[in-house]
C-alpha cells in the first residue's frame, strides 16, 4: 500500500513547489504566500484525482479477494482441502 503513496507524496512535494513565492509585512508581521499558475493547479488537482483514485482501487482489490475467498469456502463441498492457500489463491486472481 506505501508503494503506491510514496510517489504521490513525492510528486505532489515537487509540483507544490512550483508555485511563486511572496513575502509582505502586514502589522509588523512577515506574511509570506505562494501563487500557482492554472498549469499547477491542474497538475495538483489531477495528483489530488490519482490519490482518491488509488486508494479507492485499493479498496476494490481488498475487497474482491474476501469476495473470492468466502466464496470458495462456502461452494467447496469438501471442506478440509480448503487452506491458507485459498486466500493467495484468491489474491491472484483477483489481480
Amino acid at each position: 500500500v506505501v508503494v503506491f503513496f510514496i510517489p504521490l507524496v513525492i510528486y505532489g512535494v515537487y509540483v507544490a513547489s512550483m508555485g511563486t513565492f511572496s513575502s509582505e509585512n502586514i502589522g509588523g508581521l512577515d506574511v509570506k504566500s505562494v501563487e500557482y499558475t492554472n498549469e499547477v493547479k491542474g497538475a495538483l488537482y489531477y495528483l489530488l484525482f490519482c490519490l482518491f483514485w488509488t486508494s479507492q482501487f485499493i479498496i476494490a482489490v481488498g475487497q474482491i479477494v474476501v469476495a473470492l475467498t468466502i466464496v470458495k469456502y462456502y461452494f467447496t463441498t469438501d471442506r478440509s482441502k480448503v487452506g491458507s492457500m485459498t486466500f493467495f489463491v484468491s489474491l491472484f486472481q483477483g489481480l
